[in-house]
C-alpha cells in the first residue's frame, strides 16, 4: 500500500527507553536517544540511524560511555521543512494527466517535476494538489535526519551510542489554580508540558529544567501524546490568603492563575517573583 506523502498529520512514537529535558517557554529542549547495534572487533560502519523529524542536526552531540570504543567519522543526512527538497532522490509516483509516472526525483520546484523514469527523464508540471504524489515512505523516513558512523572497537561487542539534540516547539510553562472560599483559598500548581509536535513520545523519561543548574526527573518511561498537553503537580496544594499581594513562594515559576469561586471562574491573575498579583 502506498503511503500519501502529504498526510502531514500522520503520527508514530519510539519505543526506546529515550530522554527529554523540556526547557521553560522560551527556552531549547533536549532528547537524548539511545541506539544499540553490535560491531566487529576493528572499524566498522553501522547505519542509517534515524534521528527524530526535524532534529536540530547542528547542535548534535555523540556520546559513548565504554572506551573500548570511539566514534571515528560520522554522516548526517538532513532533512528539510520544505517537503519538496525532502523528495529528492526518493523513489514517487505521481498522477497527472490521465497517466501515472514512477521514478527518482532528480528536481523539483515550486511549478515543475523532473523524474528519472525506466523509460528516461521526464519533466511535468507539478500537480496543484500534492496528494498526487506518493512515496513507500512514510512520514518519518521522508522527514527524519539519518546518522551513519564509522567505529573502531578494540573487541567485539554490543555498542550503545547516545544522540543528544534540540527540539523545537516542546517546553513546559506553569499553571495554576485558585479556588477561593471566603478570605482564604487553595492554591494549586502543575507544569503544564505542550508538545506541539508531530511526534508520539512513548516509553521516555521525562526532566524539567527550571534553570541553567537546576534539573530534575518529572516522571519516568511515560509517553507524551501529539499535539497534546500534559499537566503535571509542580507541588501539594497550599493554602494562602485571597488578596492582593498574597504571598504563595519563592518556588513557583512567574505565570497565569485562573481564579474559582463557587464553581465559577471569577477572575485571573498572575504570580510574581512568588506574589499572587490579582487582577483587577
Amino acid at each position: 500500500m502506498r503511503t500519501v506523502l502529504f498526510s502531514i498529520l500522520l503520527i508514530f512514537s519510539f519505543s526506546l527507553a529515550d530522554e527529554l529535558i523540556i526547557g521553560k517557554k522560551g527556552k531549547v529542549s533536549f532528547y537524548t536517544q539511545e541506539s544499540e547495534f553490535l560491531v566487529a572487533k576493528g572499524d566498522s560502519v553501522v547505519g542509517p540511524i534515524d534521528l527524530l523529524p526535524m532534529a536540530q542536526t547542528d547542535y548534535l552531540v555523540i556520546e559513548n560511555e565504554n572506551p573500548d570504543y570511539r566514534v571515528l567519522t560520522y554522516l548526517i543526512e538532513p532533512t528539510f521543512k520544505d517537503w519538496k527538497k525532502n523528495l529528492l532522490g526518493k523513489t514517487v509516483s505521481y498522477e497527472g494527466n490521465g497517466r501515472i509516472i514512477k521514478g527518482v526525483v532528480r528536481d523539483i520546484s515550486e511549478k515543475f517535476i523532473t523524474v528519472e523514469t525506466k523509460r528516461g527523464v521526464i519533466v511535468t508540471t507539478l500537480p496543484e494538489f500534492p496528494s498526487k504524489i506518493s512515496s513507500h515512505f512514510n512520514w518519518k523516513e521522508l522527514y527524519s535526519p539519518k546518522i551513519t558512523l564509522r567505529i573502531n572497537s578494540k573487541i567485539s561487542d554490543s555498542v550503545k551510542i547516545y544522540f543528544k539534540y534540540p527540539l523545537a516547539n516542546i517546553y513546559w510553562e506553569p499553571f495554576y489554580i485558585l479556588k477561593v472560599k471566603g478570605k482564604t483559598g487553595k492554591f494549586y500548581s502543575f507544569y503544564n508540558i505542550k508538545n506541539q509536535t508531530q511526534i508520539y513520545f512513548n516509553n521516555i523519561d521525562i526532566k524539567i529544567q527550571k534553570s541553567k543548574s537546576k534539573i530534575f526527573i518529572l516522571a519516568k518511561k511515560t509517553s507524551l501524546p501529539s499535539l497534546s498537553e500534559k499537566r503535571v503537580e509542580m507541588n501539594k496544594p497550599k493554602s494562602v490568603n485571597f488578596n492582593d499581594r498574597a504571598y504563595v513562594g519563592k518556588e513557583f515559576p512567574d505565570g497565569k492563575v485562573i481564579i474559582y469561586k463557587n464553581k465559577m471562574i471569577i477572575g485571573y491573575g498572575k504570580v510574581i517573583n512568588g506574589y499572587l498579583k490579582l487582577r483587577k
